[in-house]
Parts: structure tokens; C-alpha cells; sequence
């Protein structure tokens, strides 16, 4: 795995941080975000504290996974479960647990894992995803295919969509295919 520019990596974790929590309903701008994450300064406005734990949660989630690059493992449950945990570790009450009651999305046209058979699908799920990506040779394919698998499962109580956006970031950094040159030198 090649060294990651901190340029890069700053960059990332605002916009990623922005991005995935607006798309659930976080009010702080991208300038707020990059204000908060690097000056640890909170919007001047009134903003409700939930959203400036999301933001914090999710930039030291990228942390985190930044870490999983120097490891030499396939995708397996504990790190799911452990990207969750430190998504929802301000937020959730069981971040990085699988969840106890049913779950829904809200508009969709499909039912969710029940929560009893969510173990054993996301063992399978694990599995599945490992062997397409060794075989497939279309990881952005791959990526989507299977985040949308992940989604339809949501397998906990509480930060799925940020979580599966986290694990798309993981797969692709682990392959070496978010940093561009073309933008950050090298």
C-alpha cells in the first residue's frame, strides 16, 4: 500500500465527513466541516450536537480504517463491526453490535435481514464480497453491488448508510483507487 498524502487525507475526511452526513439530514455546511474538523471550532449558528458528533464520529472512523490499509486481511465481520462502532460510538447506544429488534427503510419496497438471521447473513455476506472481489476484476462494480446488498440487509440498529458508505471507502483505499495523482503529488 503506498503512502497516503496528509493533504489528501485532510481533504477526505472533510468532504467525506460533509457528504455522508448530509445525505442523512446533517445541517453543517462543507466550510462548517472543515472549520470543526481542523480548527475544532463549532458552527457559530445553533446546531444540535448530534450533528457535530456525527461529523467528529465519521472523520475518526476514516481514521480508523486508514489503519485497515496496512493490514494484510480480507474484509471480515469485526471490521464491519468495529467501522460501525466508531460511527455511531457518540451517537448509537449499540454502535458495532448487530441489531436486536427488525429494522426498515423508510420508502422501500423490500424487507431488511430480520434481526435473528442477521449474523448469519452478514457471515455469508462477508464471504461472498472477499470472493467477488478476488474474482470479479470490476471493483467499482463490485463496490456497488454489494453496498447495495449491505444496505438491504442493514444489519444494525443505527448507521447503516454511513457505515456502508465507510466500507465502500475501505475496499476501494485497500485496492488503491481513491488517492489521485493527478490532484495530490506523491
Amino acid at each position: 500500500m503506498r503512502e497516503i498524502p496528509e493533504d489528501y487525507i485532510k481533504d477526505l475526511a472533510i468532504r467525506f465527513s460533509h457528504h455522508s452526513t448530509a445525505l442523512e439530514g446533517n445541517t453543517l455546511t462543507l466550510a462548517e466541516t472543515a472549520v470543526l474538523l481542523l480548527e475544532g471550532i463549532t458552527p457559530s449558528r445553533s446546531v444540535h450536537k448530534r450533528e457535530i458528533f456525527e461529523i467528529e464520529s465519521n472523520a475518526r472512523t476514516l481514521e480508523v480504517v486508514l489503519q485497515e490499509l496496512n493490514e494484510p486481511t480480507e474484509l471480515t465481520e469485526f471490521i464491519i463491526k468495529k467501522i460501525d462502532y466508531f460511527i455511531g460510538e457518540s451517537t448509537v447506544t449499540f454502535a458495532g453490535e448487530y441489531k436486536k429488534l427488525n429494522n426498515y427503510i423508510v420508502g422501500a419496497e423490500f424487507q431488511t435481514a430480520k434481526a435473528s438471521e442477521t449474523a448469519e447473513v452478514m457471515a455469508e455476506f462477508v464471504v461472498d464480497y472477499n470472493k467477488a472481489l478476488k474474482e470479479t476484476g470490476q471493483l467499482f462494480e463490485t463496490i456497488a453491488e454489494y453496498h447495495i446488498k449491505f444496505e438491504k440487509i442493514h444489519p444494525f440498529s443505527d448507521g447503516n448508510g454511513r457505515t456502508g458508505r465507510m466500507l465502500n471507502a475501505l475496499v476501494a483505499l485497500k485496492h488503491d483507487r481513491l488517492v489521485r495523482e493527478d490532484i495530490y503529488s506523491i
